[in-house]
């Protein structure tokens, strides 16, 4: 699965690699920009580089194989709520909509017994099939935020391998949406790219703080879903976010 994760099977057994190609020509795109990005001051109000970073953005919340598992956790859940309702003759749930969020759903009775029974090809398929129709629905929320570069002279910030998170714990991927949603990217050790509904001006770089890069790296560090890469050596870096921590405690009389 991990070397197919976003080709999924067709009926006949082959592969359909649409998804791995788009996802490949998003990536083809960005990769030309980069350099800059990661390094230099470049326009962020720019509408053609807010389009495309948004688009790749909105790509590593869908493709992330946690999202595949949240999938399937709302798959089981959306089946027990409509397997509840009352059924017609043909043994088909009486709904014609399901309403995630706020999004409206059509829903096809006629569909519910492969639904109900969804196999691993199936979630597969559906998690892909996510990515492809999403992506969008995503992309135009986070092009609405505000967004902001902190940077640093020296590297400072780490990354992971979930690196494009929303920072409140509570907020997941559709949710990116929600009321003063805020989400961090970290491009480089010295950029990192906020992304906000604060009343602040659009498009702006801020130089870190003395010893500010502790809170981000916090921030990415417990939205991190396996491991973490380091410009510096992890040791000191967890000591920072460490010590940041204990602080925060005594602040608030925790300790």
């Amino acid at each position: 699965m991990g070397k197919f994760l976003y080709s999924p099977k067709n009926a006949d057994g082959s592969r359909d690699f649409t998804a791995e190609d788009s996802l490949a020509e998003i990536e083809s795109l960005l990769s030309q920009r980069w350099p800059e990005l990661a390094n230099d001051f470049v326009d962020m109000n720019s509408v053609p580089l807010r389009k495309g970073l948004s688009l790749f953005l909105a790509t590593l919340l869908l493709r992330h194989p946690a999202h595949k598992s949240r999938m399937a956790n709302a798959h089981n859940k959306i089946v027990a709520a409509i397997d509840a309702q009352p059924k017609d003759a043909a043994g088909n749930p009486m709904v014609s909509s399901v309403v995630l969020g706020n999004r409206e759903l059509k829903f096809d009775p006629s569909e519910w017994k492969h639904y109900s029974s969804w196999g691993e090809d199936d979630f597969h398929r559906g998690f892909v099939r996510s990515i492809q129709e999403d992506t969008i629905f995503i992309a135009k929320i986070l092009l609405k935020k505000r967004w902001s570069v902190v940077y640093s002279e020296t590297p400072a910030w780490v990354t992971s391998d979930n690196p494009f998170f929303i920072i409140s714990p509570h907020l997941r991927n559709y949710q990116v949406g929600a009321p003063a949603a805020m989400a961090m990217f970290p491009i480089s050790p010295t950029r990192i790219l906020c992304l906000d509904e604060l009343k602040e001006p659009d498009g702006q770089y801020y130089p870190i703080r003395a010893k500010g890069e502790s809170l981000y790296n916090y921030l990415t560090w417990v939205n991190t879903e396996g491991f973490m890469v380091c410009p510096r050596h992890p040791d000191e870096v967890l000591v920072e976010i460490d010590h940041l921590v204990r602080e925060e405690k005594r602040r608030q009389g925790l300790t």
